[in-house]
C-alpha cells in the first residue's frame, strides 16, 4: 500500500512546480547544506537563475537571503543542521511580495559568507573556524625525545611548507575580496533601494501639486462661467424665484462648459426669432444641434440668452428688431457677438414672468402677457418676426380659423 502515497506525493510536487512556473516565478525545490574542505556550503537551487539580494544580523548571528520573484516548491520550512557552524536553515515564503527568504542561523560569529551562482542554484559558502581543542592537545602532548634533524631534513621541510602556507594565504585574499564585493554590492542596492524611494515620493508629490493645480483651474474656470437660470417644471416662474434657482444650481452651466471643451467644436446659429402668441409672447433661437446656453437676468426689464462659442449662418442674425408695437412685453430683440459668444439681449416692457423651453434644436423664451395691456379681444393669425427674413416688408395674414399658432411672416428689421 506504501506506493500509492508515494506516487500521490509526486503528482502534487508536480502540479504545484506547475502551478509556480505558470505564474513566472522561479520555483525553489532544493534547499541543502553541504560540508567541504574547511566550508560549510548551503545551495539554493531553483527553476531558473535567482535574482536575490543579502544582508547580515546579528544578536544571534544569521544571514538572509532574499530571492525575487520566487516561490518554494516541496521545500520544508525548517532544516536543523547542527555542524559546529550552521545551527538551522528556515524557508520562508512571503506570496504577497512573490519572495523566498532562506535564513541561516550561525552557531557563533563566522567570517562574511560567500555567495556565488551556479546555473539556476544559489551557493553560499561560510568557513569553518580552527577547531581550538586540536590546538590544545597537540601543544599538551608531552615533548618525545627525538634526535636532533640533520640540516637536509630541516630544508626539505621548509621546502615542502612553502607551498601549503601560499595557498592558504592566496584563499584567505580570495575570501576577503569576495567579502569586500559582497559589501559593496549590499552598499549599492541599499543605495538603489533609497534612491527608488526618492524618486517614488518625488512622482507622488508632483502628481499631488498637479491634481491641486487643475482642481483650481476648474474652480476658477467654473467661478467665471455664467450659470444658468433653472428650468421651471410647468407655467412660468416668476424672476426672483427663477434667481434664486439659479444661484442655488450652477451645475448645468459647468456641464454645458465641460461638454463643450470635449468635443471642441463651435455652436452654429440658424435661426432667431420673436412670435406673438395668445396669452404672451416668444423669442426664439434655433442651433444645428442641441443649444448649450445661458439665461441671466439684466435687471428688471431685459434678459440676456448667451451661447458660449457661437457663431451665425445669416449676417441678419447679429441685427436688432423692434417689437414695440405688438402688445407684448418685448420691447426689442438685440442679438450680437461678443469674444466668440453669441448673446441675445432682450428688453421688455415691464418686468414679467417667462418660461424657458428647450425643444430639440429650439429654445425659447416664454414671456406672460403684461398686466398694463389689454386682454385680447378674439383670437386671431397673429404675425412671426425673423430675422432671416428680408427687410422692407411686412405682411399680415387674413384671419384663420382659429390657428393653434400664426405661420411665420416677414416683417421689417431695426436699427
Amino acid at each position: 500500500m506504501r506506493p500509492l502515497p508515494l506516487a500521490l506525493a509526486a503528482i502534487l510536487l508536480a502540479a504545484g512546480a506547475a502551478h509556480a512556473e505558470s505564474q513566472g516565478l522561479n520555483a525553489i525545490r532544493k534547499v541543502e547544506v553541504r560540508d567541504a574542505d574547511g566550508l560549510v556550503a548551503i545551495r539554493v537551487e531553483g527553476s531558473r537563475p535567482p535574482s536575490f539580494t543579502t544582508f547580515a544580523l546579528q544578536s544571534p548571528p544569521r544571514f538572509v537571503v532574499d530571492v525575487a520573484e520566487a516561490t518554494f516548491d516541496g521545500v520544508p520550512g525548517s532544516t536543523v543542521v547542527k555542524n559546529g557552524t550552521v545551527t538551522v536553515v528556515n524557508s520562508l515564503a512571503y506570496p504577497d511580495k512573490s519572495m523566498a527568504r532562506v535564513v541561516i542561523w550561525f552557531a557563533h560569529d563566522t567570517e562574511a559568507p560567500r555567495v556565488r551562482t551556479e546555473g539556476n542554484a544559489l551557493v553560499v559558502e561560510v568557513a569553518r573556524p580552527a577547531t581550538p581543542a586540536a590546538v590544545v592537545a597537540a601543544s599538551s602532548a608531552p615533548a618525545e625525545p627525538a634526535a636532533a634533524p640533520s640540516k637536509g631534513l630541516a630544508a626539505d621541510a621548509v621546502a615542502d611548507a612553502a607551498p601549503e602556507s601560499a595557498a592558504r594565504a592566496e584563499r584567505i585574499k580570495a575570501r576577503l575580496r569576495a567579502e569586500e564585493a559582497s559589501k559593496e554590492q549590499a552598499a549599492a542596492e541599499q543605495r538603489a533601494r533609497k534612491q527608488a524611494e526618492v524618486e517614488a515620493a518625488r512622482v507622488a508629490e508632483e502628481a499631488r501639486a498637479e491634481a491641486a493645480r487643475a482642481e483650481a483651474e476648474e474652480k476658477s474656470r467654473a467661478a467665471a462661467t455664467p450659470q444658468p437660470a433653472a428650468q421651471p417644471a410647468s407655467g412660468p416662474t416668476p424672476p426672483k424665484a427663477r434667481v434664486a434657482a439659479s444661484v442655488s444650481r450652477p451645475a448645468p452651466a459647468r456641464r454645458t462648459a465641460a461638454a463643450h471643451r470635449s468635443n471642441g467644436t463651435d455652436q452654429l446659429v440658424e435661426e432667431i426669432g420673436f412670435r406673438q402668441l395668445g396669452e404672451g409672447s416668444r423669442v426664439y433661437v434655433r442651433t444645428r444641434g442641441a443649444p448649450r446656453f445661458t439665461v441671466l437676468d439684466g435687471g428688471d426689464r431685459s434678459v440676456e440668452l448667451r451661447f458660449e462659442d457661437a457663431r451665425v449662418m445669416n449676417r441678419n442674425d447679429v441685427r436688432s428688431f423692434d417689437t414695440s408695437f405688438f402688445p407684448s412685453a418685448v420691447l426689442s430683440v438685440s442679438p450680437r457677438r461678443q469674444n466668440g459668444s453669441y448673446l441675445v439681449e432682450i428688453r421688455l416692457r415691464e418686468k414679467v414672468a417667462y418660461q424657458q423651453k428647450v425643444e430639440g434644436e429650439l429654445i425659447a423664451l416664454d414671456f406672460a402677457r403684461p398686466a398694463s395691456l389689454p386682454a385680447p379681444a378674439e383670437k386671431a393669425a397673429l404675425p412671426v418676426v425673423r430675422a432671416s427674413a428680408p427687410a422692407g416688408k411686412l405682411v399680415v395674414p387674413a384671419a384663420a380659423p382659429e390657428p393653434a399658432e400664426a405661420p411665420e411672416l416677414p416683417i421689417p428689421l431695426g436699427n
